[in-house]
């Protein structure tokens, strides 16, 4: 009996050894470029985690699903979703000690437990949706809301910490701050959560009075060198006041990107256009050297620390943390735009420059982040290597040729892989008689 994860299915009669055997093909059947240990960014070249990994850490620091059951949250679910609630009450039940993670990764129950919430969301949708992506949505959509639940649960703050520390060396900037933070809180409180750690008196003013002080030494800093570049444009030519206006105008627009990265290009590519129009390109130098200094908007310790106290849960706070490095598949071309959803649109990106990358063309991405041409050419290979010495299917040997194809088509031409040893190296496998699909 062939088991698709995403349509309807009559588990009862399936044998435990088939499903097994599905489960054990999930990452290879759905993510195969995903899990492969050493890999890195393709565009910041940052070494990611495994996302088994990170689920595994989950399943580590989540309270069992019993204790979560019984939260606020479930009532509203009940209400809402009588049909889910349904299945979760049933699994509470039948696994007391199991966080959802954990009934996720079990090769013998995930596939029950997943099968039974895309029958629940199907019976309350009152169909199967015309595809498994659209279906797979679906149930994500409506399952977050139940799912987010669980970040309000985690174990107390030392077990938490201890669980992370691995994590640590992968850590950079304010994610590490915090972090270091956390663990110097929780070793002073370790029987609270994560999220009263933060609402710690003595902790809570200090956060709030250093993210005033950060706020205040960007304003300065971001002031001084603008005004310096702006002066030095003035000085040149004085009857340019107005159109010095309306460029920082557009600078503080600039300055409301979610990327800094980006912020920083937009910032400098601006002040560069405007001395072309207005004949001054001989002053770039000196204006870019002011404006490059200027600092970006980024998310401090201090600022994050005092946003929380209020606002996130335990589970939120640690996803800050891990978030950055965890890998995550992202099209090259977005489906909105046309880009397909197979293997050949996709690289593996970190999760912070996903998010920064958001819905930017990949082009003008690229402009910005001009180390990705080497990083994803170094992704590429790990993957052609991977495949060589056996460790990824043979099957999905066609992966770095047509992804090849997609990158060159959406760089413009900047990125252009070699593929010559790597079709060698296949066409011997070929001949020694290795099948590829």
């Amino acid at each position: 009996m062939k088991i698709d994860l995403f349509c309807n299915v009559n588990y009862k009669n399936t044998s435990v050894a088939t499903k097994a055997s599905t489960a054990k093909v999930l990452p290879y059947k759905y993510a195969p470029i995903k899990n492969i240990v050493g890999n890195r960014c393709a565009c910041c070249n940052r070494e990611m985690i495994p996302f088994t990994d990170i689920t595994n850490m989950w399943a580590k620091i989540t309270l069992p699903i019993s204790k979560t059951f019984s939260n606020k949250y479930f009532e509203f679910l009940k209400e809402k979703h009588p049909q889910l609630h349904k299945v979760l009450s049933y699994f509470s039940k039948m696994y007391p000690d199991k966080s959802f993670d954990s009934i996720v990764l079990d090769d013998d129950n995930h596939l029950t437990f997943i099968t039974s919430v895309t029958d629940a969301v199907a019976e309350e949708t009152g169909n199967r949706f015309s595809s498994n992506v659209a279906y797979r949505k679906a149930l994500k959509r409506k399952t977050m809301e139940i799912f987010n639940a669980f970040e309000c649960d985690l174990k107390n703050s030392y077990e938490v910490i201890k669980e992370i520390k691995p994590f640590e060396k992968f850590m950079l900037g304010a994610t590490k701050e915090v972090f270091e933070e956390l663990e110097m809180l929780a070793s002073k409180y370790p029987d609270k959560k994560i999220h009263d750690l933060v609402q710690i008196p003595e902790a809570a003013e200090k956060y709030t009075m250093g993210a005033y002080k950060d706020a205040l030494e960007f304003a300065e800093k971001r002031d001084y060198h603008w005004n310096r570049a702006n002066n030095t444009i003035l000085k040149a030519n004085p009857a340019l006041k107005h159109k010095v206006d309306e460029l920082n105008t557009k600078i503080c627009a600039s300055y409301e990107d979610y990327d800094p990265k980006r912020t920083a290009y937009l910032i400098q590519k601006s002040y560069k256009d405007f001395l072309k129009e207005n004949n001054l390109t001989p002053l770039e130098n000196d204006v870019i050297k002011e404006v490059s200094q200027m600092p970006v908007r980024e998310l401090t310790k201090n600022v994050y620390m005092s946003i929380v106290k209020n606002n996130y849960s335990d589970g939120a706070i640690i996803r800050y943390i891990v978030r950055p490095f965890t890998e995550n598949e992202k099209h090259l071309i977005p489906p909105k735009d046309g880009g397909s959803n197979e293997m050949n649109n996709k690289v593996i990106m970190c999760r912070q420059c996903c998010d920064d990358m958001g819905n930017i063309p990949f082009r003008e991405f690229h402009m910005y982040n001009p180390q990705m041409t080497q990083n994803v050419n170094n992704q590429l290979k790990l993957f052609e290597s991977k495949i060589i010495d056996g460790s990824i299917n043979p099957r999905f040997y066609s992966y770095p040729i047509e992804v090849a194809k997609t990158l060159d088509i959406v760089s413009g031409g900047a990125i252009k892989h070699d593929l010559t040893e790597y079709i060698d190296n296949i066409m011997e496998m070929r001949a020694s008689g290795i099948e590829f699909e």
